[in-house]
């Protein structure tokens, strides 16, 4: 079958858009996805800047962290108010976890040294990294943010923990598309 110039020239204008349309959405998408991770990182950032917050007043007060109580309440606190949040811990710096929202995240692999984010003079440095677990026979990643609870005298003690897994991020991008 011979096809005429007209056709060829229709096909080859079809096949040129569609894949630049194809392309073009695929970039958006990306995009869209990297906003998302950035949008929860900065609402995970300021959680754990607050919780951090909350409790450098209790231990300016002369109660040391070991011996606190409420802190898995407020975490709990945090998480039921974001439902985009999996998760709010507190550890000491070694990486056990003092406190925690959920008793699963008890176990939480914290062994890998943080990637410490860019921060103003004056802003909260963060601490963010990836962190793999396994619940119920199921491989989740999480995005963590953490930032150091310091003593009234200046020392860092402990972390405090805020993080939401990359399935929120696939729901959400699934959802828009």
């Amino acid at each position: 079958m011979k096809m005429t110039l007209e056709k060829r020239i229709l096909l080859f204008s079809f096949l040129i858009l569609f894949l630049t349309i194809f392309i073009s959405s695929g970039m958006d998408i990306m995009a869209l996805r990297k906003d998302q991770v950035s949008a929860l990182n900065l609402r995970s950032k300021g959680l754990a800047v607050a919780l951090k917050s909350n409790i450098e007043k209790v231990l300016n007060l002369g109660l040391e962290l070991k011996d606190m109580t409420g802190v898995s309440e407020k975490c709990r606190e945090i998480i039921e108010g974001n439902p985009d949040i999996a998760y709010c811990v507190v550890t000491d710096l070694a990486g056990r976890v003092l406190f925690a929202s959920d008793p699963r995240f008890i176990a939480m692999p914290l062994q890998q040294p943080p990637q410490k984010e860019e921060s103003r003079p004056g802003d909260e440095p963060v601490y963010k990294r990836r962190v793999a677990m396994v619940f119920d026979g199921a491989h989740n990643s999480y995005y963590d943010n953490a930032v150091m609870v310091m003593s009234p005298y200046g020392k860092p003690i402990a972390q405090a923990h805020v993080g939401f897994s990359e399935q929120v991020v696939f729901d959400k991008m699934r959802g828009m598309v």
